[in-house]
């Protein structure tokens, strides 16, 4: 049986690719009450069923009353052909039950490498969003006790 969210609850959601740096960016999403969920690429994952296992996670989280008022995509700081679609069809999924309640925030991060790539996305996709919906890229860089602890997550993850 499947718990119901509260309506009311506002969930932030975190999407991390494959060697993305989390540093504190989960802190400062649950900041005002909000729950986090967190969606990481498994290694050896391929881009494509990654966007597609987020894909039907937020689907499901979303037919189960979740009310998603933040999102961060985090990159992996590696350009592929591939990782741009999955990027494509994340953002798509992720902004879908913002547009459709006319709230949100979507912020692009990751690596170094990352981020003219995002900076891009959020200009393009900014230009074409309703009126509400707030999407910026955002570079702070983590500190070295954040990028070591994330790195040590990330060796011990299967």
């Amino acid at each position: 049986m499947v718990t119901p969210w509260v309506e009311s609850a506002p969930l932030a959601i975190l999407v991390v690719e494959e060697g993305g740096l989390i540093g504190d960016r989960a802190e400062r999403m649950r900041r005002g009450g909000r729950a986090l969920h967190v969606l990481r690429q498994n290694r050896d994952e391929d881009p494509e069923s990654f966007a597609r296992r987020c894909r039907a996670k937020l689907r499901e989280l979303e037919d189960e009353g979740a009310r998603i008022d933040e999102a961060a995509l985090i990159g992996g700081g590696v350009r592929r052909r591939a990782r741009t679609l999955s990027r494509a069809a994340l953002l798509r999924a992720l902004l879908g039950p913002m547009v459709r309640r006319g709230e949100g925030r979507l912020i692009l991060t990751g690596r170094e490498a990352d981020r003219r790539v995002m900076e891009s996305l959020a200009e393009i996709v900014g230009a074409q969003i309703a009126d509400g919906i707030e999407i910026y890229a955002d570079f702070d860089e983590p500190s070295k006790a954040e990028r070591t602890s994330d790195d040590r997550a990330r060796m011990a993850r299967p």
